[in-house]
C-alpha cells in the first residue's frame, strides 16, 4: 500500500473529517445498476488533486494525490465546477476494493464550500434554476467521455 494510502487509513475510525482539494475535471464510473433496455447506467464523477485533511486548529494535512467523488446535489447547487476550484467539505474515510487491492475514499460529503479565485461561492438553495443548463452541460459531459471509449457508445 503507498505512503498516500497508509495517510488515509490512519482516518479510517468512522470520525468525520474536514478536507479540501482542487477540482481538476468531471467524469463517469459505470454502475452495477443495468436499466429495462439493456444499458449500463453511468455515474457522473469529478476528480480533486491535492487534498489535505483540515485539524480544528486549521493546520493541514497532505494526505493523498488525488481523489474520485460522486458529483450529487450538494456540490451541483454551486453551478458547475471549474477546474482550480477550491473544494472543501467534511467526510468519513472508509475502505473499499478496487480490482486489484484494497483502497480508501472519502464518502459522505457534507458542509461545502466551493472557492473560485480567493471568492466563496454562494449556492443556489434550489437546483430549479440550474437544472437545464447544468443538464445540458452534464448530457454534453457524458457524450464526449462515452465517445471516448468505443466499447460504451
Amino acid at each position: 500500500m503507498s505512503k498516500i494510502g497508509e495517510q488515509l487509513k490512519e482516518l479510517k475510525d468512522g470520525t468525520r473529517y474536514s478536507f479540501k482539494g482542487t477540482f481538476q475535471h468531471n467524469g463517469l464510473k459505470s454502475t452495477d445498476y443495468i436499466d429495462k433496455m439493456g444499458n449500463t447506467r453511468y455515474q457522473p464523477t469529478f476528480m480533486l488533486t491535492d487534498i489535505y485533511q483540515i485539524d480544528t486548529d486549521g493546520k493541514e494535512h497532505y494526505v493523498a494525490d488525488h481523489l474520485w467523488m460522486n458529483l450529487t446535489k450538494l456540490f451541483l447547487k454551486y453551478g458547475w465546477l471549474e477546474k482550480g476550484d477550491l473544494v472543501q467539505f467534511d467526510g468519513k474515510v472508509v475502505e473499499y476494493m478496487t480490482q486489484r487491492k484494497n483502497d480508501f475514499k472519502i464518502e459522505r460529503p457534507s458542509k461545502v464550500i466551493i472557492t473560485r479565485s480567493e471568492v466563496t461561492l454562494p449556492h443556489t438553495g434550489s437546483l430549479k434554476k440550474l437544472s437545464k443548463k447544468l443538464t445540458y452541460k452534464i448530457d454534453l459531459t457524458l457524450k464526449q467521455e462515452i465517445s471516448c471509449y468505443p466499447s460504451l457508445a
